[in-house]
């Protein structure tokens, strides 16, 4: 059974939505959910029901038509808020490569152009906000930092319509985005969703947002944005890796895939300052951190940086190393389809006898892969936890 695509706009309309066309999904994965579905009711004044008769709402929809300044999209996975938002020409701030690819593509699919909704880097200042629209994350800590970043761009009258689960919208939610932003009330749920709404109260809009965070480890100085993997310190899988490394040496072409905070290229590129380092990564805090990386404990040293979906910025035959720690969740999802790619793609790139390396938990079975997509498969080090291994390209 396929999934899903046709989803009706509270206006009657109907488009067709896809998720990111380079991934395996199972069948029940759409493009969007009832919190979407919700965020767009709202916008269209379809409140009934919505709230207590004894809740005032801070905002109203009209109160969000009359509001100056952007339209802002947060977190808007896959850009079915762009597109049920199009006529509003939206900024959509959003970290993932594969979030800027998938909303042009939905745009341009429903007839629309793919330019309608403006992206906007996450590692990029926002421009002046009329109205956010925040799809509630998972992790509070970069909820917080989002909520920081649209407050000090807000202005006279800026409203937020903050979207989520339910299991995702707690007493604590509530609390952040009333001391960030001003006086908040939640709607009633509907499909185990609900709202937040808020007029941001300019008086206690603090103009000092946390940024980015240094740490030590390695003779590197790490430089990570807010909820970059590796962000809080080194995890134990990058320390198993970093211990394993092969030597290289010379000018050889090593791609740190999926590099985060760009720790692992950074002692590649220290240790061999002839190295060619490529960092890449889908997301674009990622990039901006490990460029900060990289520039900070190698002053002087050249390397090329991506944010672009796995390898997809990289040509054949371009590496004779490939280091990566793939991710093993799209989202809720635990899917070994990013690493199978992952792994593919770096055998595309990999020059005959290049060699990838990489590191995972145990129970992933990443030899078993290896083997089959390399043919061969070696055992660099392990734990009780995680393996490092590598592979060779024929």
């Amino acid at each position: 059974m396929p999934p899903q695509t046709q989803l009706t706009l509270p206006d009657g309309r109907t488009v067709t939505l896809r998720r990111h066309p380079s991934r395996a999904q199972p069948d029940n994965l759409r493009a969007w959910d009832a919190a979407d579905e919700l965020a767009l009711a709202w916008m269209a004044g379809d409140t009934e029901g919505l709230l207590a008769d004894d809740v005032e709402a801070p905002i109203t929809p009209g109160g969000v038509e009359e509001a100056h300044g952007r339209t802002v999209l947060v977190n808007d996975r896959f850009g079915a808020l762009a597109v049920g938002l199009a006529d509003r020409h939206p900024a959509s701030w959003a970290d993932s490569a594969l979030t800027w690819e998938v909303t042009r593509a939905n745009l341009e699919a429903n007839g629309q152009d793919p330019s309608a909704a403006e992206i906007v880097p996450a590692s990029h200042g926002l421009p002046p906000v009329g109205v956010a629209v925040v799809k509630v994350p998972r992790a509070k800590a970069m909820l917080e930092w989002q909520l920081r970043r649209i407050a000090v761009a807000a202005l006279p009258g800026t409203v937020v319509v903050g979207a989520g689960m339910t299991r995702e919208v707690h007493s604590s939610t509530v609390e952040l985005f009333e001391r960030i932003l001003g006086p908040t009330v939640t709607t009633r749920a509907r499909k185990k969703t609900r709202l937040l709404l808020t007029r941001v109260d300019l008086d206690r809009v603090d103009p000092e947002v946390p940024g980015t965070s240094t740490h030590e480890a390695h003779g590197v100085t790490v430089v990570a944005e807010p909820g970059v993997f590796g962000a809080a310190g080194t995890d134990d899988g990058t320390e198993l890796l970093l211990a394993n490394l092969p030597a290289v040496q010379g000018p050889v072409d090593v791609i740190d895939l999926g590099c985060g905070t760009g720790i692992v290229g950074t002692v590649i590129a220290r240790d061999n300052p002839a190295a060619r380092l490529v960092f890449t990564d889908v997301s674009d805090l990622a990039v901006h951190s490990a460029r900060r990386t990289f520039e900070r404990t190698l002053p002087g040293q050249e390397a090329t940086f991506h944010v672009a979906d796995g390898l997809s910025a990289c040509a054949d035959g371009s590496a004779d190393l490939v280091v990566v720690n793939p991710p093993f969740h799209q989202g809720r999802v635990v899917t070994d389809d990013i690493a199978w790619e992952m792994f593919g793609d770096a055998r595309r790139v990999l020059r005959p006898g290049g060699r990838i390396v990489v590191v995972g938990n145990r129970h992933l079975a990443y030899h078993a892969k290896l083997k089959r997509l390399y043919g061969n498969v070696e055992v660099l080090g392990s734990d009780p936890r995680f393996v490092v291994m590598a592979s060779t390209r024929a």
